[in-house]
Formats: C-alpha cells, structure tokens, sequence
C-alpha cells in the first residue's frame, strides 16, 4: 500500500511540475522585500520582488523575510529566504542549496527553468516540500513551501507565485 501510495504522490508531483500550472491571479501586486541573508555571520542583505495575490496575507520577520497564508493551504512553511553559497557560479550554488535543504532525498523530482531557476519537490505520506531556487551573487534566494499533504492542489498555485520572485538588488 506504501508503495503506491508514493507512486501516486510522485505522479502528483510530477504532473504538477510539468502541468504549467495556473498563472498568479489578477489581482496580485507586486511586494519588494529587504531580506537578510540567513546563514553570514554579518549578514547582507538582498532586495526581491514577488507578486502576491490579494488572498494571501503576509507577516514580515525581523529578518525581512516574508512569511505568507493563503486560503486553503496549510503547514510548516510558505515564504521567500535566501542564503549564501560559496561556489564559483550561478549553477554550483542552486546544486549546493538543493544539496543542503534535500540531502539525498530519493523522491526529489525537479525542473530546470530559463534564468537558472530549480524548481524542486519531495513529498511523503504528510507534507510536500517544494522550493523556487533563485541564483543571485553569492547565493540563492529561494521560495519555501513545506505545506501539509491534504493541501498540495495548492502546490501550482504556490508555484506560479514563486516564479514571480525577482532579485531587484543585491
């Protein structure tokens, strides 16, 4: 039973990566966010723009990272962060950030996208945790949604909205 039930939430996924998805709605507006950089000891700072549909809320960390809830969707997580990655290049650091939030993960299904963006997910039997990889100098800002499993019809919606993340200033 384990078995397909993985198999179906892998073909979930896989659909939802592929499928396009829907487009961010209407009436979204475009919110710029000053994010400090998580993981430096005096952290920079990075300015992204993303457009956020007039559904969703939003709570803004001391760190100013966007923290957002949108009808229907529930779980741990569903915002925008970045981080620094020592690696020579745009693709070296989208392959380190994925190396550090997934491991090894074995149901890790991912798409490359035009820009050097990684969309990436991993489901199991209670959550899906999905990310937007957003090459920037020296890091990746990425969109984070780990949100519970009985809410991933959401997941193309979440998607369209990260495709909208824009670096607007180091």
């Amino acid at each position: 039973m384990l078995r397909y039930v993985s198999g179906l939430a892998v073909f979930i996924l896989a659909t939802m990566i592929n499928a396009g998805g829907p487009s961010v709605a209407q009436d979204a507006t475009t919110h710029t966010y000053d994010i400090l950089i998580s993981n430096f000891a005096t952290p920079p700072r990075v300015k992204v723009s993303v457009d956020v549909p007039a559904s969703w809320s939003e709570t803004i960390g001391n760190d100013g990272t966007p923290q957002y809830k949108a009808p229907g969707i529930s779980g741990l997580s569903l915002g925008v962060t970045a981080i620094l990655v020592d690696q020579p290049d745009a693709a070296a650091r989208i392959e380190k950030a994925i190396e550090f939030q997934y491991g090894k993960d074995v149901n890790l299904i991912r798409e490359t996208l035009p820009d050097g963006r990684v969309w990436a997910a991993s489901t199991d039997p209670r959550s899906t945790h999905a990310r937007l990889f957003v090459p920037m100098d020296g890091g990746v800002v990425m969109g984070v949604a780990w949100i519970d499993k009985a809410t991933d019809e959401k997941l193309a919606e979440v998607r369209a909205v990260f495709e909208t993340i824009k670096i607007v200033a180091p």
